[in-house]
């Protein structure tokens, strides 16, 4: 017995439902045709977007990170940059996009600021912004004028810390107690 074919020119695909294969009946069922009609990114953009009193939340495929993703024939590109460049313009040379709302579902652009990677990284919740916005050492010494180190490699230290380390390092070499 001879498989049923897809009744499409040039398909030759399994019959999956009145006379067509699963690809044919479902791009019929979705678009009235059986032709490919490529969606413009501001369609596809809008069709994707649910738009609230604040956010613009992205309803279409998300990373594990809930960054909103689409998908093109040139590759994929986050939804937040595609919004930014369709609705504002171009993303500046050198430049990264910040979320102002730390909604990482919203495509609003208005949410959005073109800002350096060091910037940005600052105003994020990792480990080098927390240590940024310190303004005392652990001890409670503040991290200002002539009590701040700047070490070479970008982190800062309190200069009462280290005088008080190496008072207490050289006491120990000499055998005396505190």
């Amino acid at each position: 017995m001879v498989p049923k074919l897809c009744t499409i020119s040039e398909c030759d695909a399994a019959y999956f439902s009145t006379g067509m294969c699963r690809k044919h009946y479902s791009r019929v069922r979705r678009t009235g045709s059986t032709e490919i009609t490529p969606m413009d990114p501001m369609s596809q953009f809008n069709r994707n977007t649910l738009k609230t009193e604040t956010c613009w939340l992205w309803t279409g495929y998300r990373t594990r990170e809930d960054r909103g993703v689409i998908n093109f024939k040139t590759g994929r590109q986050f939804a937040y940059r595609l919004g930014y460049e369709l609705l504002v313009g171009p993303i500046p040379e050198g430049l990264t996009l910040d979320h102002l709302c730390k909604n990482p579902r919203c495509v609003n652009p208005e949410h959005l600021e073109p800002v350096t990677g060091g910037e940005n990284s600052l105003r994020g919740t990792g480990p080098a912004a927390e240590n940024k916005r310190k303004t005392h050492c652990h001890k409670g010494h503040p991290f200002a004028g002539d009590n701040l180190y700047n070490k070479p490699d970008g982190r800062r230290q309190c200069r009462r810390c280290i005088a008080e380390r190496a008072k207490k390092r050289y006491s120990t070499l000499r055998g005396e107690s505190l």
